[in-house]
């Protein structure tokens, strides 16, 4: 891991490459808190270990070895900044961020952070790719978009894209109905149906549209009943 922090810095001279000291003094809410020895000592310990461990999943996903250098030190830098977060919050009961990378960790621990970052990059490159096509330079991607990108992700598994999307895509109120009644694999099921079944691609899905995809999809008639319910509610449902 040394050796590719090393290479990185040299390929970029960026120095956020490099994992981050504990300070003695943090100011959070308007309030500077100083640090006693024994609580410098845990806040470096946790920092220390969660950004060791998180940098060397990541450098072992084949999804970071895809990335460009300048993707890689931004995501190791995410990846540090959240470790610093995480040992604050170890150290100092009053501690508080609505940072959503901290959100994740605090609810799902490293196995939900490190698909969260490996995403970034793909999704970074989704909405460039995108905002050079369109000529808009505040482009956002849509949900299709978001599920194109964080499932393009190489070597995650089912509950990790599950996760990885779902965090980014938070207006998709069928998908994480989909994620809750029907797990992973049935998240990963609604959305692929629903990215395919915009036929005549215009950004909506008419019930025609819908059942068509539905009636070659090969799935059961319960599921048929089920995906259609949760994409088009308001319809009348053909398998029901």
């Amino acid at each position: 891991m040394d050796g590719e922090i090393a290479r990185l810095f040299e390929a970029t001279g960026d120095e956020n490459v490099f994992p981050r000291k504990a300070e003695w003094s943090v100011t959070f809410n308007g309030v500077t808190h100083r640090l006693d020895n024994m609580s410098y000592s845990e806040y470096q310990k946790v920092m220390g270990q969660l950004a060791f461990q998180l940098a060397d999943e990541l450098m072992e996903s084949p999804s970071y070895r895809r990335m460009g250098d300048e993707a890689k030190v931004e995501t190791l830098s995410n990846a540090y900044d959240l470790a610093r977060k995480a040992g604050l919050s170890e150290v100092l009961p009053d501690y508080s961020t609505d940072d959503k990378l901290y959100g994740l960790y605090r609810d799902g621990g490293a196995g939900a952070v490190v698909p969260y970052l490996l995403s970034d990059a793909e999704l970074r490159a989704a909405r460039q790719e995108k905002r050079e096509a369109t000529g808009n330079e505040n482009a956002a991607l849509n949900n299709s978009e978001i599920y194109g990108a964080v499932y393009g992700v190489p070597g995650l598994g089912a509950d990790e894209y599950a996760r990885a999307y779902l965090a980014r895509a938070a207006s998709d109120k069928a998908g994480q109905l989909a994620y809750k009644e029907q797990g992973a694999e049935g998240l990963k099921t609604y959305l692929q149906v629903k990215s395919i079944a915009d036929l005549d691609d215009n950004g909506s899905i008419t019930k025609a549209e819908l059942k068509a995809v539905m009636d070659t999809s090969g799935l059961t008639e319960a599921q048929k009943a089920y995906y259609f319910g949760i994409i088009l509610p308001k319809a009348k449902n053909p398998y029901q």
